[in-house]
C-alpha cells in the first residue's frame, strides 16, 4: 500500500476525503466539496486535492463529474515518518535522476534532507551553535548566514572551526573566509572563527577533517556533508542527526579542538 506524509493541514482533509469517496462510489464531484465546506476547509485546497487524487489515480473521475475511489493510500501524519534518534541524513541530489530516492523509499529507508536538517537545528538553537567544517565555503554557508546572525544577534554562541585559512597556510581559503567573517561584522553580530591546520613549508602536519555541528549541547549533525555547495547540490553525502548525551559529548569534543586551534585574524 502506497503511504502519503502530510503535515496536519492536509492530514484530516485527506483522511475526510477518502472516507467520502469510499463509502460513497459514484458521488458528484460538488457534493464532495459541499460536504468539506461544511467541514470548514477551503474550497480552492478541496478542489486542489481532489485534482491531486485523480492524478495519483487514487481517484477515477467518469462522466466528468462524478468519482469512484480506485486505490486508496495509507495517509500518515508527517510526525509518524521520524524516526528514533538517531536520524538519517542524507544528500541525493545526482542518483534523484535515477530513482535512487524512490529506492529507498520503498525499501523503507527513513531519511531527511542534510540541509533542511541543519536549518532545522539552527532555527531551534537558543544558546550555541558550533560548526566544525574543515572545507568551508561561502556559496554553502551563503543561505544560513541571515539565520546565523539573528541567532548571534540574540545572544547565540557561534563558534567556527576549519582549515586552511590562515593567510599563510598553503592552499590558504582566509579570502573565502573573511567574507563570511564580513557578513557578521556587517550585520552587527558576532563570530568567532579559528583555523585547526598545522604544516611545515608545503607539508601538512595535522589537520581537522571532521564534519560536525552542535546546536546547544543538546542536538548535533555528524557526516560526510558539510557547509558547502557540492554537499548540498552535488555529491552524494551522509549523516545522523543525534541528541542527548552524545550532543553533549560531541560538544566537548568541539571545545577541547577549538581550545588548540588558531585565533585568525582577519584584517
Amino acid at each position: 500500500m502506497e503511504k502519503l506524509y502530510l503535515d496536519s493541514q492536509f492530514y484530516r482533509l485527506f483522511n475526510k476525503l477518502i472516507n467520502i469517496v469510499s463509502l460513497n462510489p459514484g458521488i458528484e464531484i460538488n457534493e464532495v466539496v459541499i460536504e468539506l465546506l461544511s467541514e470548514y476547509f477551503d474550497e480552492d485546497v478541496i478542489n486542489e486535492s481532489i485534482d491531486y487524487f485523480i492524478s495519483k489515480e487514487y481517484f477515477y473521475k467518469f462522466e466528468n463529474i462524478k468519482l469512484r475511489a480506485n486505490k486508496i493510500p495509507k495517509i500518515c501524519l508527517i510526525e509518524d515518518k521520524i524516526p528514533e534518534y538517531p536520524k538519517l541524513v542524507i544528500s541525493l541530489p545526482p542518483f534523484n535522476e535515477f530513482g535512487f530516492k524512490k529506492n529507498l523509499e520503498l525499501s523503507n529507508v527513513s531519511f531527511f534532507s542534510i540541509k533542511d536538517e541543519i536549518n532545522r537545528l539552527f532555527e531551534n538553537s537558543e544558546k550555541s551553535i558550533y560548526i566544525c567544517s574543515p572545507f568551508l565555503q561561502l556559496d554553502g554557508i551563503r543561505c544560513f548566514l541571515p539565520l546565523l546572525c539573528n541567532k548571534a544577534k540574540k545572544g547565540v554562541e557561534i563558534k567556527i572551526i576549519s582549515r586552511q585559512i590562515a593567510e599563510n597556510d598553503f592552499q590558504s581559503r582566509y579570502g573565502e573566509i573573511k567574507e563570511i567573517n564580513n557578513f557578521f561584522k556587517k550585520n552587527n553580530s558576532t563570530v568567532q572563527i579559528k583555523n585547526y591546520h598545522y604544516h611545515s613549508k608545503n607539508y601538512v602536519k595535522s589537520s581537522t577533517h571532521a564534519k560536525f555541528i552542535v546546536c546547544d549541547d543538546k542536538m548535533a549533525y555528524v557526516g560526510s556533508g558539510e557547509l558547502r555547495k557540492n554537499s548540498f547540490e552535488k555529491n552524494f553525502e551522509l549523516g545522523v542527526i543525534v541528541k542527548g548525551e552524545k550532543a553533549k559529548q560531541l560538544g566537548i569534543i568541539f571545545n577541547k579542538l577549538f581550545s588548540i586551534s588558531k585565533k585568525v585574524d582577519f584584517v
